[in-house]
């Protein structure tokens, strides 16, 4: 083999390792690039599927919208939004009766509050 063609195996074989590195920290870390959302910061898919569950739980509703980090509210985005409630890590959008729902939870996935989706 010559020394450009091993070169380039090379290259590739490193970019290879800094991709597979990368998406190890991304998921130690809860950013998962990919995962639906609306890109205001996703969580890791094990938080989405703990987070679900708890919400349904204590609503017995359906959690079929976005999983995500708790935030303060954003007036520019959705001028209608009450408060986050203090405490809250998580914010998981439900449906229960036809109605949407923001379940707020803390970092053990309890419920803090639930609030009707604004928008």
């Amino acid at each position: 083999m010559n020394d450009k063609i091993k070169r380039g195996l090379v290259a590739l074989a490193a970019l290879a390792a800094l991709a597979l590195g990368g998406a190890a920290i991304a998921n130690a870390t809860g950013i998962v690039p990919g995962e639906p959302g609306d890109g205001d910061g996703e969580v890791a898919a094990s938080v989405e599927q703990q987070a679900r569950a708890a919400a349904e739980r204590a609503t017995g509703g359906q959690a079929n919208g976005d999983v995500e980090p708790a935030e303060p509210r954003d007036p520019v985005e959705d001028s209608e939004d009450l408060p986050t409630p203090k405490g809250a890590a998580y914010e998981v959008e439900i449906t229960k009766d036809g109605q949407a729902l923001k379940v707020f939870l803390d970092s053990s996935f309890n419920e803090i509050e639930t609030q009707q989706d604004a928008g």
